[in-house]
């Protein structure tokens, strides 16, 4: 992933470069499709599951360590 955010020369539309590796089992299910080197591409990054309640959880939990600084 490329640590800045890339603008399009063409139509300045804002992307991140990426190396994305497919599992060839899920290449093998895209019948009709043919990916290329350097093809657009927009990609899903799975970083963990969380449900609703864990979002609306998580600014409490934090509350607790971030009370006692000294800043």
């Amino acid at each position: 992933m490329s640590a800045d955010r890339l603008t399009d020369e063409k139509t300045g539309e804002p992307y991140f470069r990426a190396k994305v590796k497919v599992d060839t089992a899920d290449l093998a299910e895209l019948h009709d499709v043919r990916l290329f080197p350097g093809m657009p591409a927009e990609v899903m990054i799975l970083t963990g599951e969380h449900t609703l309640f864990d979002y609306m959880l998580a600014p409490v939990q934090a509350s607790p360590t971030r009370s006692f600084r000294d800043n």
